[in-house]
């Protein structure tokens, strides 16, 4: 009776999320989904995160797409396709299926996911990406950048025995540049 049952529930998780049509379920580590944010990769290919901000794009052709996650509480999430707000979702408990996008024209289509509660709301199991279509190569990621050059000015306070004593600490573009190996930082 538990290998029937454990039979079951793994083809009910591994099945297609979305009813109607031919779903193809991606693991969240693809090389076709850029995830950018703090995250653990767990040993079954998924990746746990609960920072807000953080966020995922992938490019698919087709014209509906979902994520198959689970949540340690409830958290919300905007959905972006082809640079524009399309709408929210909501994970909570158990591996589910949340779509993301439906009715969209056939095509090429980019989605990006991203987080927008805060840390203490849960932490999210992201297992992969379904879609009508097949995923698509993302163009380069971009590149590093920091803001325009300005030094900024602390002054430390400390004390030499009886008196204060304020020294000037300048960091500029090209010390935290550097740091954090930012290239083109001299």
């Amino acid at each position: 009776m538990k290998r029937l049952f454990f039979a079951l529930a793994l083809c009910a998780a591994s099945g297609a999320c979305m009813a109607g049509g031919d779903m193809r379920f991606y693991e969240a580590r693809s090389d076709k989904i850029r995830f950018t944010g703090r995250a653990a990769e767990n040993g079954d290919g998924s990746l746990s995160f609960d920072w807000s901000g953080c966020h995922f794009t992938f490019r698919f052709d087709g014209s509906r797409c979902a994520m198959r996650a689970a949540d340690t509480g409830r958290n919300y999430y905007n959905v972006f396709v082809d640079g524009r707000l399309y709408g929210k979702a909501t994970v909570e408990g158990a591996s589910s299926c949340v779509p993301l996008a439906e009715g969209l024209a056939p095509g090429p289509h980019t989605v990006t996911v991203q987080k927008r509660t805060e840390a203490e709301q849960g932490r999210t199991t992201l297992y992969g990406i379904e879609a009508d279509g097949a995923l698509l190569d993302l163009p380069p990621a971009p590149s590093r950048s920091l803001s325009p050059p300005r030094p900024r000015t602390a002054t430390w306070h400390g004390a030499a025995s009886w008196r204060a004593v304020s020294m000037p600490i300048t960091c500029s573009r090209p010390i935290r540049g550097r740091a954090l190996s930012v290239t083109g930082a001299t």
